[in-house]
């Protein structure tokens, strides 16, 4: 009933590390009440139920596969423009992945990123700006430091 919610947390946890962690389905999936349903359901079953792992693995990697096919159709340049957090995101996912498709699409986005992005000293920054990416700063790196422990 709320897999969904788990499902959302597998997306986002394998865009943004890189890598999904299946234990959030895994405990997120009331195999119990689903193969109860099933069985309800469908009085005559001529075919076996899958087991949770199956079930599980199949959510897994149709999940992948489209998180894939959205990496491979993505514009790039747009992302860059439109939406940069989207673009770390697959950033992130594209990093860990080993197929090729994938590599090249790592290697155009790294490419963009470096025509997009321009450094300049802090100070050539208005206070207001200079205050602004401090809090910024500040914010994220609470963030990241509390889901690694420290």
């Amino acid at each position: 009933r709320f897999l969904g919610k788990y499902l959302s947390q597998y997306v986002s946890v394998l865009v943004e590390e890189g890598e999904g962690k299946v234990d959030i389905i895994r405990q997120g999936f009331d195999y119990v009440k689903w193969k109860r349903t099933q069985e309800r359901n469908k009085m005559n079953t001529t075919f076996t139920l899958p087991s949770k792992e199956e079930i599980v693995s199949h959510l897994v990697s149709f999940i992948e596969d489209r998180v894939r096919e959205w990496c491979v159709q993505a514009d790039i340049k747009r992302l860059c423009e439109e939406n940069h957090k989207q673009l770390l995101q697959m950033k992130m996912f594209l990093n860990k992945r080993k197929d090729q498709k994938l590599k090249q699409k790592y290697g155009e986005l790294t490419h963009i990123l470096t025509q997009c992005i321009y450094l300049v000293p802090i100070s050539a920054l208005s206070r207001a700006v200079q205050e602004e990416v401090i809090h910024w700063i500040f914010s994220n790196e609470d963030r990241v430091w509390r889901y690694r422990g420290g």
